[in-house]
């Protein structure tokens, strides 16, 4: 099942490169990538996300899964790119909200030197396929 992400310039440090999904979108995903983080703290993204929308004022801690990234859209880079041992993470987003708890969204560094090929792309919503597997998750950038 394909799921709404945007490329992102992460670090508007003209240079870090990344694919971001907001948080609506983020239970969607949450039901793929079903798989503990990286640091042992979340069995799962889901538990991140109910973790985080619970919390007081207090963010939880973010969920980390090693991914590979197939880079299948012409976007940047016109061919296709294979992008090895990446991390995606789940995070909370800003401030609490008033009633308490935080928003969450996911990204992943795609190229931390992809700034020239993917800045015009910057916020263009893409769609990525995720496969979560036993060690690592893999994100397919469709066409």
């Amino acid at each position: 099942m394909p799921h709404p992400f945007n490329i992102f310039n992460w670090s508007n440090d003209n240079r870090t490169m990344a694919i971001s999904i907001d948080a609506p979108n983020l239970p969607a995903l949450a039901a793929q990538c079903n798989q503990a983080d990286l640091a042992g703290n979340w069995p799962n993204l889901a538990a991140l996300i109910a973790a985080a929308n619970a919390a007081g004022t207090i963010p939880p801690d973010s969920f980390c899964r090693p991914v590979d990234v197939v880079w299948m859209n012409l976007a940047g880079y016109g061919t296709p790119q294979y992008f090895p041992n990446r991390t995606f993470v789940g995070t909370r987003t800003g401030d609490p909200r008033v009633n308490g708890g935080f928003a969450t969204r996911g990204y992943c560094i795609i190229d931390p030197r992809g700034y020239p090929v993917l800045e015009p792309f910057h916020r263009t919503p893409i769609q990525a396929e995720y496969i979560s597997t036993a060690l690592r998750d893999v994100i397919v950038v469709l066409p």
